[in-house]
């Protein structure tokens, strides 16, 4: 016989996934050369276009670690030190720590801050990568902490900045003078602005950084087209300490090119997932990239994740909406993989075609994985409790997140239904394993009123009510 539940609570003890359609594998480590290891910790990590991995070290996280650029080629496993900063007489200045990272094709872009002159930042640009070329830049948009940083097709580098309230800024590395000189920034309408900084200038909604909130790293669209309003690239900022702030941010309506849309126009709303993973805590830094899917991967980077996870991102509404797909096999998340990587303090993340590799701060090493043709779905730490969760957010326009925990395998419906009973949504219809799973609903063009979504498995039955507002 059928039960039917219409309320039931949420009772769940495992941070749980299950049900992904594509199969990583944890296939080898990538080390310092051993001359290297006693003071490097890798931090934000990027792809040039020839499938090269590089990286830097900062000593903003630690005073023993060089401020250095590495890289490391398809296939080998030993890390090759670049460039150490503290080898030229401006370098040496032990008020810097390196921040940013961009590929411009093979270029390499590398942005510092200034501790010692609060606000200042300055960049390092290498030709082809190559260390004899390197240029110095300080000036034309470099008077403020560029953090991240991301190179769109264009040669137009965006980055946090500390500035107006944790905010954006573009500059122009093309051979485009209309913009800007070459490597100067994109400038704003206006030259200054006045707190609050919200509807003057693009800012983060976690706000004004209080005590070490701040844009840690930003990720475009690979091939976006950022002369359109609607392309949009994603940002990942760190909790303050006083006030819960960090997460992840998607921005849009601005362009590359003033003569467009001034990039002053991009405003930015937080991403969020059922299950608030995406809410960062203090920890740094986060990382994010996206991939060729416009999938979002986003770093745990802290001691209660210890994980790196994907997600497709529904970008209708404010918030945006995050579910996931799958997580990288580790062996310390809360979902561990004993097969996985060693995986304790992520810090950021690559990809290039099949190919992914994580950056970790505490174990000073790079994990690679490989997209697999061939796998199973893995299964670890069960909920022990059958649960339909209360949509989120709730009312919504137009879309939300359903969240529920499945304790067997088994064929899973989701459906939605309008109070009168009628059909009007699917949202599942397959065989799903044990875990937590999150669907994102978009209402389209249903109209305003209570719907019911109603999930079903093993003969057993959950129904729950949201509101659409129009």
């Amino acid at each position: 016989m059928k039960r039917i539940l219409l309320i039931l609570p949420v009772l769940f003890s495992f941070s749980m996934f299950a049900g992904a359609q594509e199969v990583w594998k944890y296939k080898r480590e990538i080390v310092f050369p051993s001359a290297d290891t006693a003071w490097a910790r890798p931090f934000i990590c990027t792809m040039d276009a020839s499938g090269n991995l590089w990286l830097i070290t900062t000593k903003s996280i630690d005073t023993a670690v060089h401020n250095a650029l590495f890289k490391v080629a398809p296939g080998k496993d030993t890390l090759k030190k670049v460039y150490d900063f503290r080898t030229s007489d401006l370098d040496a200045n032990s008020g810097y720590g390196l921040s940013g990272l961009a590929a411009i094709g093979n270029s390499i872009l590398v942005f510092a801050r200034v501790n010692a002159s609060p606000g200042a930042g300055y960049g390092f640009y290498f030709p082809d990568g190559d260390p004899a070329k390197k240029i110095g830049i300080g000036a034309g948009g470099y008077g403020t902490h560029m953090y991240g940083s991301g190179a769109t097709r264009d040669s137009f580098v965006y980055s946090g900045i500390s500035a107006w309230g944790n905010s954006i800024r573009v500059h122009n590395f093309s051979s485009d003078a209309s913009q800007s000189a070459w490597s100067a920034w994109v400038p704003f309408n206006a030259s200054s602005f006045s707190p609050p900084f919200e509807g003057q200038v693009p800012t983060d909604p976690g706000g004004p950084t209080l005590d070490g909130g701040l844009i840690r790293d930003l990720s475009v669209l690979p091939k976006g087209n950022y002369n359109d309003t609607n392309t949009v690239f994603y940002t990942s900022r760190n909790s303050d300490i006083s006030k819960p702030s960090g997460g992840v941010a998607v921005w849009k309506g601005g362009t590359q090119k003033k003569t467009i849309v001034n990039p002053q126009q991009y405003r930015a709303v937080r991403v969020i997932d059922f299950f608030a993973d995406l809410t960062w805590a203090a920890n740094t830094p986060n990382g994010i990239t996206v991939d060729t899917l416009g999938r979002l991967w986003a770093c745990g980077t802290d001691s209660t994740r210890r994980w790196v996870r994907v997600y497709s991102v529904d970008l209708s509404g404010n918030p945006a909406l995050a579910t996931m797909e799958f997580e990288l096999p580790g062996k310390n998340s809360p979902t561990p993989d004993a097969a996985g990587a060693d995986i304790k303090g992520p810090a950021d993340v690559a990809v290039f075609g099949a190919t992914a590799y994580v950056t970790d701060l505490w174990t000073r090493k790079v994990y690679v994985f490989q997209k697999s043709t061939t796998g199973v779905t893995r299964v670890a730490n069960a909920p022990t409790v059958f649960a339909l969760h209360q949509n989120y957010p709730n009312p919504f326009n137009p879309s939300t997140l359903i969240g529920y925990e499945l304790t067997h395998s088994g064929m899973v419906t989701l459906k939605v239904f309008n109070l009168l009973g009628q059909h009007v949504a699917t949202l599942v219809n397959s065989v799903q394993e044990p875990g937590r799973h999150s669907v994102t609903f978009n209402a389209g063009p249903l109209s305003s009123g209570l719907y019911v979504y109603q999930l079903q498995t093993n003969g057993v039955t959950i129904a729950k009510k949201m509101l659409l507002t129009r």
